[in-house]
């Protein structure tokens, strides 16, 4: 099954798109497949609507959503904590 994952950001363009990108890598690697949209915090509930369901949400802002598992992305702008987050990224989408 394709999973959905949204990605955003404060303005949906740069930074989004840089955590997109090693996303994209990991579920390469990890054989997970999914469609991923980016978008500015402020998009989040518009883009929840137009995709239907999503399974999970990486943000590199706060924000915090009550029914889709989200994470913060930061360490992939960072450096730092990339591998905890990577787990957790495998996790939310293979269980």
């Amino acid at each position: 099954m394709v999973k959905k994952i949204l990605v955003a950001c404060a303005t949906g363009i740069a930074t989004s798109t840089v955590v997109e990108s090693k996303l994209r890598e990991l579920l390469r690697k990890n054989n997970i497949q999914a469609e991923i949209s980016h978008c500015k915090i402020a998009e989040i509930n518009f883009y929840k609507t137009l995709l239907g369901k999503v399974d999970l949400l990486l943000v590199t802002s706060p924000y915090n959503d009550k029914n889709v598992k989200t994470l913060n992305a930061t360490p992939y702008l960072t450096g730092q904590g990339i591998e905890q987050l990577e787990k957790e990224i495998i996790k939310s989408l293979t269980s």
